[in-house]
């Protein structure tokens, strides 16, 4: 029977140091308020990251929504209208 020998590689980091990334060292408000700064349709699609990362966007403040983005409906004016109806009532 012969047994292998493992020589560790001095040049390549530990484990450890490869599975944990550095933003996943943040406390969850730092994390949050990072999102925020990003539209909410995109920060919503990261709560498929991981399971932390799941409700995470729940935790922001502001939301930024594109309301310059073309509507797919066939009746673009009619909506356009109920938008910026509903848009200016949120602005107050």
């Amino acid at each position: 029977m012969t047994t292998a020998v493992v020589v560790p590689d001095l040049n390549r980091p530990e484990r450890s140091e490869l599975d944990t990334d550095m933003i996943s060292r943040f406390p969850d408000y730092v994390l949050s308020h990072i999102l925020s700064f990003l539209l909410t349709k995109y920060a919503v699609a990261t709560s498929v990251l991981s399971k932390r990362w799941e409700f995470l966007w729940t935790q922001i403040h502001s939301f930024y929504f594109d309301d310059k983005m073309p509507s797919i409906s066939h009746r673009d004016d009619q909506d356009a209208g109920r938008r910026m109806t509903f848009l200016s009532l949120l602005k107050g």
